[in-house]
């Protein structure tokens, strides 16, 4: 009896904890709990942090007060915050389906297998035909013998008769992570340096893996290329003509010719050769193995590759970059790079599998047994019929499989599959069925995971709260704050007249800022706008989009610029390149400021605005907070603050 008081008591005040009220603001409460996620998601790491959460508080009651306001004018009912409000709610929804959930765990398990390169050795026995019983046998064969302890490379000799795959002892070489299907990936980093894997059947036969051997990951590489192509009929004196010419751009290249004018002169890479023969990114199993191992090869950033041919032609290689493999789990843009990667690759179906069986997990998913006999059978019926709805009604409704608040019926299940079908109703059998009930309980299963999303996944709720409350903040601003200051004319100039010493320039220029979306631009663009600077806005759709520009009035400090320059009127700034994207910016000085000076209102318009709409904010949060009066609990806030 003592236990279970004890026990209550402490889910008493467990449950007492995790609802403190932090502050009322009038009848209105905020707990604690709230007040905390809000906190630790916008709020950096700090030294202090008793000062950041009470900066935060005063920010956050005021956000509550700013809702509230809203919330009271029924701006959460007006149609275009109803319409966002569904829009977000069924992008959410999609993303608690897609799998994301595991991404976390597949970018962990990327990671670790990015660290490492497998050298790897392939045993392929072609079945491409329905009839694949001589190749399964010959392939057990083999798994057999190598099982017994032949070698992997006498396996190949003898069962091997494509000679493409009995090359090198049908080594295929290194391979990464993303290098290959997720499914053969898997197979490949489950081994041990100089395992074999069971046999494996593909669309195209079976196959034996083995590694042999692993080294340090090699990462991958910006490459630029000289590319002789071949012509589709390409003759054999054609080659000995490209090759040649290969060699004499390579020699040339040795004796410090230009790599950037050779690509303009020679190369015929219709993708890179505007880009000075950039390509993308270089990685394992991405390329030609001949090319990946030629460029690989190079030892240095700026060496050159010897002449190498593959069947698209003759190339020669720069090395531009060695890019090292992300370890760290903390670098965000990389994590933010595989999350991408994975969200196009095919380990994203594997997510949805896991994803599909923690749903059907959550919901207490059942099947009921039923003659599935009996139910075929009137399911042939209804694929057969034309008018089959009024047969559905004489069907008597079974019960198939349930889930925690809701039964499905084998009705709701012959209905699915009439809407589904394409097939020809009269080769259609117990195996189409049978597969199509999975996809009955799939289906069914998501939307009423959906349905009750909130109750399975609590943080779901706090996501469509805030932005419930962060779209009614917007729309209240906007009519409270932000347009009433830019329309107030009269108030922006009696503030700016009032504070007219804060709108002062510091030293600046009249200037031309340029964007370029490429290099290939750059130097053309420059040589225009020294031409003819007066004419900078119809020059720049000569470009076709790839370069645009403004001007105006800009600080020194403003101007993009790649280290400290000494404007003048009339120079060009170094270009600042985007390493990123490729973009570079720079710009023309047509004007230079050297002392500060005034602003007149229409330079300070921008400026004064803005200081503005806080005077009015504050205005406005006074008037708030006499309406709904603000109460903070000390004892509260004191724990947090601990």
């Amino acid at each position: 009896m003592k236990r279970s008081l004890t026990f209550l008591l402490c889910t008493a005040i467990a449950l007492s904890g995790a609802a403190q009220t932090l502050f009322t603001f009038g009848a209105n409460k905020v707990d604690k709990a709230e007040f905390l996620r809000a906190f630790n998601k916008n709020n950096q790491a700090t030294d202090d942090k008793a000062k950041a959460i009470k900066e935060y508080l005063d920010l956050y009651i005021k956000f509550k007060l700013k809702v509230q306001a809203a919330k009271d004018m029924r701006m959460d009912t007006l149609a275009n915050q109803k319409a966002d409000l569904l829009n977000y709610e069924t992008q959410l929804q999609e993303t608690y389906m897609s799998g994301e959930a595991f991404m976390n765990e597949l970018v962990a398990e990327a990671i670790e297998r990015s660290k490492k390169d497998l050298e790897i050795a392939h045993l392929f026995i072609s079945a491409t035909g329905k009839d694949t019983t001589e190749a399964r046998l010959t392939i057990n064969k083999a798994y057999n013998d190598l099982k017994n302890g032949m070698s992997f490379e006498k396996a190949v000799s003898k069962y091997v008769s494509n000679n493409n795959y009995k090359i090198d002892n049908g080594r295929i070489g290194y391979i990464t992570a993303f290098s290959l299907p997720y499914t053969l990936e898997n197979i490949m980093y489950s081994l041990a340096v100089g395992e074999f894997s069971a046999p494996y059947k593909s669309k195209g036969g079976f196959h034996i893996f083995k590694v042999l051997s692993e080294r340090p990951a090699v990462g991958s590489l910006q490459v630029a290329q000289i590319l002789l192509a071949y012509p589709e009929g390409v003759t054999e004196e054609e080659k000995t003509q490209k090759r040649i010419l290969a060699d004499s751009i390579y020699y040339a290249l040795l004796k410090g010719a230009a790599f950037n004018e050779m690509v303009k002169q020679f190369s015929e890479d219709k993708f890179t050769y505007q880009n000075n023969g950039e390509m993308q990114l270089v990685s394992l199993g991405k390329y030609d193995a001949k090319f990946e191992n030629a460029a690989y090869g190079i030892e240095k950033e700026g060496g050159y590759s010897k002449p190498i041919e593959t069947t698209t032609g003759v190339h020669i290689i720069k090395l531009l970059k060695k890019i090292p493999v992300n370890t760290d789990k903390e670098n965000a843009e990389a994590i933010a790079g595989l999350q991408q990667q994975i969200r196009t690759s095919d380990r994203m179906i594997v997510a949805q599998n896991k994803q599909q069986e923690e749903i059907l997990k959550q919901i207490r998913y059942k099947k009921i047994p039923f003659n599935e006999k009996e139910q075929w059978k009137i399911a042939d019926s209804i694929m057969k019929l034309t008018e089959y709805k009024t047969y559905l009604k004489k069907v008597k409704k079974v019960p198939i499989a349930s889930f925690a608040k809701q039964t499905l019926y084998n009705t709701e299940y012959l209905i699915f599959i009439r809407g589904r079908s394409t097939g020809d109703p009269r080769v259609l059998g117990p195996n189409y069925y049978t597969k199509e009930m999975e996809e009955f309980v799939k289906s069914s299963s998501q939307d009423y995971f959906k349905k009750h999303l909130a109750e399975y996944k609590p943080e779901y709720n706090y996501q469509v709260q805030e932005f419930k409350e962060g779209n009614l903040l917007f729309e209240i601003m906007e009519k409270n704050v932000w347009s009433k200051a830019g329309a107030d004319t009269i108030g922006l100039k009696k503030y700016y007249a009032a504070h007219k010493e804060k709108y002062k320039w510091e030293p600046s220029v009249d200037a031309i800022i340029i964007t370029c979306t490429d290099s290939a631009v750059e130097a053309d663009a420059m040589k225009k706008i020294k031409a003819a600077p007066n004419s900078w806005k119809t020059f720049t759709t000569d470009f076709s989009g790839r370069v645009q520009a403004d001007s105006g009035r800009f600080e020194m400090s403003q101007i993009p610029v790649v280290e400290k320059t000494n404007f003048e009127k009339g120079i060009t700034t170094v270009p600042l390149k985007n390493d990123q994207d490729g973009t570079s910016v720079f710009a023309y000085i047509v004007k230079v400021y050297r002392e500060p000076g005034q602003r007149n209102f229409e330079e300070a318009k921008g400026l004064v605005i803005n200081d503005y709409q806080v005077v009015l904010e504050d205005k406005w949060i006074t008037v708030l907070k006499k309406k709904y009066p603000v109460k903070v609990d000390e004892k509260v806030l004191g724990a947090i603050l601990k």
